[in-house]
């Protein structure tokens, strides 16, 4: 027979292992909204390996390439973080009618930007909206994805919409052993 003590440090074990799988990287999904295009991004950076530089208050939100440089800004006030960034080419023009809310965040080749207040690993959420307009007329077609490689972490543009979020793999395995907790407790000990 399990005990109890057993049975509840596996189940805090597996609570743990669920609790640990969620990655630093940041991802962003592109996706037509009504007559809208909209970047929904969130994740965290790990800026381990990066340089902290100057910072503004300016606020704007583009995507796409200008001068030869491949760019995703969502940013309202900012600070450069430089270091070995290298962005995968997105062939797109640069489109400068984006509307920027939540946390501000951005990177082209070798420069990352973030809120001037971020702390390494915290999270970051927010959207890039770009008013009337499409995908396709951006340049955009669905199922693309565009990777930007930081010293100790990743950033991911997809084009398409936002995944619907599967359950873990340990949930099955962590509800029976919830189960066979609530059993054990209350079961009445032999006289």
């Amino acid at each position: 027979m399990i005990s109890k003590s057993i049975l509840s440090t596996a189940v805090f074990a597996a609570g743990l292992s669920l609790a640990s799988a969620a990655s630093s990287a940041v991802v962003a999904f592109g996706e037509d909204v009504g007559s809208d295009v909209v970047f929904t991004y969130s994740g965290s950076i790990d800026t381990t390996g990066l340089t902290l530089g100057s910072g503004s208050s300016q606020s704007f939100g583009w995507v796409g390439t200008q001068s030869g440089t491949d760019r995703f800004y969502a940013m309202n006030g900012y600070v450069r973080w430089t270091g070995a960034v290298t962005v995968e080419t997105f062939g797109v023009a640069l489109n400068t009618s984006g509307v920027a809310t939540g946390d501000s965040f951005g990177y082209e080749q070798n420069i990352v930007w973030l809120d001037p207040n971020y702390v390494s690993g915290s999270a970051i959420n927010g959207t890039l909206t770009f008013a009337n307009t499409t995908l396709a007329t951006m340049g955009f077609s669905v199922g693309q994805s565009f990777v930007a490689t930081l010293p100790n972490d990743t950033i991911t543009v997809n084009i398409g919409p936002v995944p619907a979020v599967p359950l873990p793999a340990g949930l099955p395995l962590l509800l029976v052993g919830l189960g066979a907790f609530g059993y054990l407790s209350e079961r009445k000990k032999p006289a």
